[in-house]
């Protein structure tokens, strides 16, 4: 199994204004993953990996809030995620990971 240097990956990315609530001001927002229980040489550990991070990618982008009066996601949310997701794929720098990250096959 392949040892990485980080135990935990940071989720981090500067919301636009108007994105999640507690964004609003542009702040940076984030929040840790820990990956060591992942076996990220395995195809299945790194499903299972990118569907943690995805989950708390969710959560501190605030998919889940939706606009007021509507049950569409926030746009600024969904770009969120996307760059939170890039983000923390680029920095496990495991190529199983990226590549099963950019053919989505992890849902």
């Amino acid at each position: 199994m392949k040892l990485f240097k980080r135990a935990a990956i940071p989720l981090a990315v500067a919301m636009l204004v108007g994105g999640a609530a507690y964004a609003q001001s542009g702040e940076a927002v984030s929040k840790e993953i820990d990956v060591r229980s992942f076996d990220l040489s395995t195809v299945d550990g790194t499903k299972e990996a990118l569907r943690s991070i995805e989950a708390a990618a969710r959560d501190m982008c605030g998919v889940e809030r939706g606009l007021t009066g509507t049950r569409i996601r926030s746009r600024y949310a969904r770009e969120c995620v996307e760059s939170a997701m890039d983000q923390a794929v680029k920095s496990l720098d495991s190529e199983l990971l990226a590549n099963t990250y950019e053919s989505k096959s992890y849902h």
